[in-house]
């Protein structure tokens, strides 16, 4: 995650700024310029506009990591309250999308892009692997089940 830096502009920001600018960004959507303009409008506020970029991002990554632990957590009481797993892989494989369109959507960082459809990919993987190992399982159990009645010796 980017930090910003301990004497960067933000941080001299009340928390009523900060929460209005971040309104500005995530809620209302404007562009930085808009934002930037409003800053010193309505906050009296004055910076240079390449510092809203900055400042977007490391709340955009703040606000993902929320969305992220809040996912946990809900995971976490899910899977204690007796859930079938199987619900929670399709719940987990709908968060990642969800999670990799926004990301796609924003154009945050390849990485974080590229991590998120690796995940993604093996999520998949994963479940096409269950489904042929279940497929296995039934085929030798029919197989054995079918060994037994006629009393043959199948390899």
């Amino acid at each position: 995650m980017r930090k910003l830096r301990s004497d960067a502009l933000w941080h001299t920001f009340t928390p009523a700024q900060q929460k209005k600018i971040q309104q500005w960004l995530f809620d209302d959507h404007f562009s930085y310029g808009k934002t930037h303009a409003l800053m010193k409008s309505e906050l009296g506020l004055s910076c240079a506009l390449s510092t809203i970029g900055p400042i977007y991002h490391h709340l955009a990554e703040l606000r993902a990591n929320d969305a992220l632990l809040i996912a946990h957590d809900a995971a976490g009481h899910v899977v204690g309250a007796g859930v079938d797993v199987e619900k929670l892989r399709s719940a987990s494989d709908v968060l990642i999308a969800t999670h990799l369109f926004t990301e796609l959507q924003h154009c945050t960082g390849i990485k974080e892009i590229t991590a998120l459809a690796r995940l993604a990919v093996q999520n998949k993987s994963r479940e096409n692997q269950r489904a042929r190992n279940d497929l296995a399982r039934q085929r030798l159990k029919a197989s054995l089940n079918g060994t037994e009645k006629t009393g043959l010796n199948r390899p």
